[in-house]
Formats: structure tokens, sequence, C-alpha cells
């Protein structure tokens, strides 16, 4: 992959470089080959991610989990991301559209349900995460690669200071998954890093950042409200798939949930989180 930066990445600290480069050479190391594939959320630390991994493989093929296809805040985004990696990025539905949604008919009026259980009884598979990469590495030819018997690997962009879940697998298996054909690049990363890859590289965030602070994750009032506002016709693309969607602002508001909560610093829509609510009234709810 030819990218229009130098690396190193000026201003992430070496320590994180230095691990993301030792994780990248055992990859290689184990794979056979110098292609991976990995997941494309759109979100900060999956674009960072791919431009750490145009550096060290020859091919990345960057896969896009959707929730609900063709919205059009999504599609520009990935075309930007497309252009200016040079790649193609594979759209393909997430697990959760089937395991989660339809299977227990969110959003789904009456009249659905019994043809939605009829197609859900009938799948070929159950549309694991698993499933779905394995079928990404049978189509693209990247479990056929290498010397070494596992093919290409396949990459996620979490970092341990995300969670204490996810700190939880670095500490028990490092840089690599316990199926032995995932592995997480930037693990050791956090976010003045990724930051600092931004503007580095110049890279841009999606329209989402601008909304809400990270990119589109579900059909929660947070993700749904500003598409509604800045994109009707993505919202009524949501409302073919989920006829009853609007009902998220009725539950949002029996459970007290705020709308537009900012979540990290790339936020530029000008709000402030609400005050914590008092004991007292964590209480009354």
């Amino acid at each position: 992959m030819k990218v229009p930066w130098s690396y190193p990445f000026k201003g992430v600290r070496p320590e994180s470089i230095k691990a993301s480069e030792a994780i990248c050479r055992e990859v290689i190391k184990r794979s056979g080959c110098n292609q991976c594939s990995m997941a494309f959320s759109g979100g900060k630390d999956s674009v960072v991610t791919l431009a750490l991994l145009s550096q060290f493989f020859e091919r990345v093929v960057p896969i896009y989990w959707y929730l609900i296809p063709n919205l059009s805040f999504v599609e520009e985004a990935l075309t930007y991301y497309e252009t200016v990696f040079g790649v193609s990025i594979n759209r393909l539905p997430h697990s959760d559209r089937f395991n989660v949604l339809f299977s227990n008919w969110i959003f789904q009026p009456p009249y659905r349900i019994t043809a939605l259980d009829t197609i859900m009884a009938e799948t070929p598979f159950n549309f694991t995460m698993d499933d779905l990469v394995g079928e990404v590495r049978q189509l693209t030819g990247l479990d056929t690669l290498g010397s070494t018997g596992t093919g290409a690997l396949h990459a996620t962009g979490i970092r341990a200071s995300d969670s204490p879940t996810r700190a939880g697998i670095f500490r028990k298996h490092g840089g690599f998954g316990t199926n032995g054909l995932l592995f997480y690049p930037i693990i050791t990363w956090n976010l003045n890093d990724v930051e600092a890859v931004l503007i580095h590289t110049g890279l841009k965030l999606s329209v989402e950042y601008q909304w809400i602070g990270r990119s589109f994750d579900g059909i929660k009032r947070r993700y749904l409200e500003c598409v509604r506002e800045h994109y009707p016709a993505d919202y009524q693309r949501i409302k073919d798939d989920f006829p009853l969607v609007d009902l998220e602002w009725f539950r949002a508001k029996i459970n007290n949930v705020e709308g537009r909560i900012p979540l990290f610093k790339y936020q530029n829509v000008g709000q402030t989180p609400a005050p914590p609510k008092s004991k007292t009234q964590r209480r009354s709810r």
C-alpha cells in the first residue's frame, strides 16, 4: 500500500511504535505473508490502525460491518478512506444485525415477526463474527496465503486503555487473540497517540464526530438524533429496517437517557455533558 505520509508518525510515543512494530513483525512471521484483513468501523481507532498497517503490509483488506446498509453519510466516509488509502473497503452485515436486532424483533411491528422468525430459522449458519471473518478470508483468498497454514491474520483496532475488559485481553494475551487469527496492532496506544497520527497524516474523521464525538454505532437516540436532523433520507432508510424506531425517543425518555452526549475531545458540537445526578435522583428512578 502506498500512502502520502512519512513514518514513524510524529508525536506517537516511541514505546507505542515499538510495540506495534513488534506485533506486525510477529504477524508476518506467523502467517508467512505480508497481507492481512482488518475490521474497519470508520472510527478514529480503525482509521489509525489502517494507517499503521499500511506501513507494514503490502495488502490490507478492510471490512466494514454494517448494522444498516446504504447510509449515505457512512458511504461518504468509506469512499473518502478508499480514495486516501487506495483500497476497496468490503461492506458486510454485522452479526448483530441478525442475531440481536432481527432475532429479538427490535423496533419491529407485529406483522413482520412471523417472517423474521422464518428467515432466521432458515439461516445456514449462526452469523458469528468468526463465521463472517472466515467468509471474507475465503472470498479474498487470505486463508490460503503464507507458509504456516494459518493464512493471513485479521486485525482489530482495540486499545487496552479503552476499557477494563480490553485491558484484561492485553494482560492475558498481549497483541494477539486466543484463536491465533486475530491481532491488535494498536493495543498499547492511548488517545494522544491516536490524535498524533490524525494530525501527522491529515486524515479526516467522519461527519458523526461533529455530532456525537464518535462513529455511528447503533439505533440508540445518541446516534439517531443527529441522523434524523441532518440526513432525513438516511433516517428513513433506518426506518425501512426498523419501522418502530421512533419509539427510541420514548425509551430514552422513560430511562432518562441524554441525547447528544459528548464522548471525548474530538467532538465539535459545542455542548457540555449534563451534570451528574445526585444519589437522591438516582434512587427515585
